[in-house]
């Protein structure tokens, strides 16, 4: 090898050398940058628990517990309170509140300050947390006095609260929070109104809108099945609801109603009701069910039965004002007057009689026909206090019940030994002994059946 090849071999060595150290620089200035990095990533605050703690829902042991810290356990903070004596963590169960003591904290200078959010503190013993604006909404669980809850929201006229507590969302009543307080650390007013409007479906296939709750007041209109509305209020006794309807505002029976996001905290809403519009005296139906007769007594044929709790304007009464005439979907028809409990003034009603005609109406058509009161046979007169009536022609069966002294049943059917007698009572068919009643018409052809 020569002299001159020597020298070219010479120059490469140092040029390959040259560019390995630059690589090798290149490659540790990235290191040191990459280190640098890690490293100010690994600045942002952090927490480790002293010892075993708890995390709350938000800055004070009042609130709930989201879950616990193990004793050296580190955890990244996200915030500190205004008052400085917790901090905010990230831990295996999601956010929580930490009370300072428990932490040693690093570089918690980095970290700001934030506010949990409105809540409110329960003053009341216990308080049930339901779930809607109203007592009669279900109960989820109940509040300790000195527990806190955050407020997410009001009713409509701010005494239910809308809050957010262990097991979801939930409401409870104003006045047994700070929030109700005669001087509130809560100032409630401005919360969000997040109460769902009560609506109800009509659950029947027509229904009467009147102009007061009841069926004394004038109809000013119906509405069909399956219709929504909107409800404003409720009667006192809970029997009627004040509705938004095409024919403005009404009032139906809440029988034929299937409420929604109606807790019982509808206003009562009766002093809004025009009183020029009543119409008449009521019979509200006092038994658990009851015939409606063509004529004024038992033994007159019977139009249709009635339930308690019913309400019928009366059209007129007997002489005697033993029987009362109602409208109904049979058209009139007659009701024993010691079944109902009447409502209003009676002092002016006409006075009929069997041989009044009456107009008989059909539910299922609405077809209406003149008729007469129908006798159907004869009938036993109840000449004794009170007798009852048992469900079969012997002392020992059972009574179906009771009817007053007076009252008259129309006698379908005669016991083998002769000393009972089948008639038609308010009950249904049932039994009574002869010895206590009176027939009154002709029971010569009278059947005898055993049951």
């Amino acid at each position: 090898m020569n002299q001159q090849s020597r020298f070219f071999r010479a120059i490469l060595l140092i040029a390959l050398l040259a560019i390995s150290f630059n690589t090798i620089t290149v490659v540790r200035a990235e290191n040191n940058i990459q280190a640098q990095g890690i490293e100010s990533r690994q600045s942002t605050a952090s927490a480790t628990a002293s010892i075993a703690t708890n995390a709350y829902a938000g800055p004070s042991t009042a609130f709930w517990i989201v879950g616990t810290i193990n004793r050296f356990e580190t955890l990244p903070v996200l915030a500190i309170s205004a008052d400085g004596a917790w901090w905010l963590v990230n831990g295996r169960f999601g956010q929580g509140w930490v009370v300072g003591t428990a932490l040693t904290v690093t570089n918690g200078s980095s970290v700001g300050i934030q506010d949990p959010g409105a809540f409110i503190t329960v003053t009341a013993t216990l308080l049930n947390v339901r779930s809607g604006p109203g007592p009669e909404a279900a109960i989820q669980g109940r509040l300790s006095a000195g527990q806190r809850v955050y407020l997410i929201g009001q009713s409509n006229d701010g005494t239910w609260l809308n809050i957010r507590w262990q097991f979801g969302n939930g409401w409870v009543q104003a006045r047994f929070t700070s929030a109700g307080d005669a001087a509130p650390t809560t100032d409630a007013s401005s919360a969000p109104v997040t109460e769902v409007g009560a609506t109800g479906v009509v659950n029947a296939g027509s229904l009467n809108v009147r102009s007061g709750p009841g069926v004394n007041y004038e109809i000013i209109g119906t509405v069909v099945g399956g219709e929504l509305l909107p409800i404003l209020g409720r009667s006192s006794d809970n029997l009627w609801f004040n509705v938004q309807t095409v024919f403005g505002e009404g009032w139906v029976s809440a029988r034929y109603l299937i409420t929604r996001n109606d807790f019982g905290n509808a206003p009562v809403t009766e002093n809004t009701v025009d009183q020029t519009t009543y119409v008449g005296p009521v019979a509200v139906i006092n038994a658990g069910a009851l015939n409606i007769r063509s004529g004024p007594g038992a033994a007159y044929t019977i139009l249709g039965r009635t339930v308690g709790g019913e309400q019928f304007v009366i059209l007129a009464r007997d002489a005697a004002f033993l029987w009362v005439q109602i409208d109904t979907d049979f058209g009139a028809g007659w009701v024993n007057r010691n079944y109902v409990i009447i409502r209003g003034d009676v002092s002016a009603l006409p006075i009929a009689d069997a041989t009044t005609a009456i107009t008989v109406r059909d539910p299922a058509t609405g077809d209406t026909s003149v008729s007469t009161p129908t006798l159907i046979g004869p009938v036993a007169f109840v000449a004794t206090g009170a007798l009852n009536i048992r469900s079969g022609p012997n002392s020992s069966f059972s009574s179906l019940g009771s009817v007053p002294s007076t009252t008259r049943m129309p006698i379908i059917g005669l016991s083998p030994d002769r000393r009972w007698w089948k008639v038609q009572s308010p009950f249904g068919d049932g039994w009574v002994n002869r010895n206590y009643v009176l027939v009154e018409g002709d029971a010569s052809g009278v059947p005898v059946v055993s049951q």
